[in-house]
């Protein structure tokens, strides 16, 4: 993620410094547009209530209400919205002049290995929404049905909510209320999940926030990691080791195919009009190969669209609050 740490105005525009991975950098502008996650709030910028600095949901109010878009702006911040404004503006025919993501978030839904028949169970949300609301979460798990749906013609996709039992008592008073709202939406709901059960239980959607979501995503890959090193470290003792290692080497492949964080990466950030897959911030050249493959299955199916029809046809809403 980024920082940024001075706005300064004058009378040609603003000059956004920010720090990203060690080094400083500046952006000239002539607005800029900051959006602070799922709630709009006053962000600790120096220079934020400045004239052209403005929330990216006041920006993108006007542009709704009014069709005005700002000209050579900066839009600085993180979450969905920042990048749901910024095709906004794209489509407008005003693209902004950079993005500034201030917060290294992880994936919003991805595919992970399970022991399922399908040999995948999708997760939702993995870091883009840290904090949520149970209506929030609720939105989630329809995003997720219907993405399911629409990718692989499941007619019924089982969702489970990710907590620390199964039993209804457990959890906190957020993921109760997001149990309650679940029960009563009309979709295959079929409770808590723990998190073992991520790969070995029968669903095809677990929700959580962003925060647990991520870790679970990161704790799981250190596992597979963790099992690649033991495994090698056994077959690599002696000579004996080695020649049985031969042996079974094809076996061996395609099971480190198999747990490699690399053959699942890219990750669908829904809600939007487009395909839009986010990439792993360490990603070679083989993890980045499989999110271009994610990109293009999408966009070959115009999964948007799909999802949207779905969405429609179902009737489902998102609960008020």
């Amino acid at each position: 993620g980024a920082v940024v740490w001075n706005v300064e105005p004058d009378v040609d525009g603003i000059t956004v410094t920010f720090s990203q991975d060690g080094r400083a950098a500046q952006l000239r502008a002539a607005r800029l547009l900051l959006a602070t996650g799922a709630l709009e709030r006053p962000v600790p910028v120096p220079g934020w209530t400045l004239p052209g600095v403005m929330t990216a949901g006041a920006g993108q109010i006007l542009l709704k209400a009014s069709g005005l878009v700002a000209e050579r702006a900066v839009l600085a911040g993180s979450g969905p919205l920042l990048y749901l404004l910024a095709a906004q503006m794209a489509r407008a025919g005003r693209p902004p002049l950079a993005l500034v993501e201030t917060q290294s978030f992880g994936d919003t839904l991805r595919a992970l290995p399970s022991l399922r028949p399908t040999g995948h169970v999708h997760l939702l949300d993995l870091g883009a929404n840290a904090e949520c609301t149970a209506e929030q979460l609720v939105q989630f798990a329809v995003m997720g049905v219907a993405m399911v749906s629409a990718l692989e013609d499941v007619a019924r996709p089982r969702v489970a909510l990710l907590n620390i039992g199964a039993e209804e008592i457990k959890g906190n008073e957020t993921i109760r209320t997001t149990a309650r709202l679940l029960q009563a939406m009309p979709i295959n709901y079929v409770g808590y999940i723990e998190g073992d059960g991520i790969f070995h239980a029968d669903v095809d959607v677990v929700v959580a926030d962003g925060f647990v979501g991520n870790v679970a995503l990161k704790a799981s890959e250190g596992v597979a990691k963790l099992i690649t090193a033991f495994m090698k470290q056994a077959f690599l003792q002696n000579t004996v080791t080695k020649l049985g290692a031969a042996l079974v080497k094809p076996i061996l492949a395609r099971f480190a195919q198999r747990i490699d964080p690399r053959m699942h990466n890219g990750a669908s950030l829904l809600g939007l009009r487009g395909v839009v897959i986010k990439s792993h911030g360490s990603a070679d050249e083989l993890a980045f190969a499989n999110a271009l493959r994610v990109a293009a299955r999408e966009a070959r199916i115009d999964l948007p669209n799909r999802i949207t029809a779905l969405w429609n046809a179902s009737q489902l809403a998102a609960p008020e609050a």
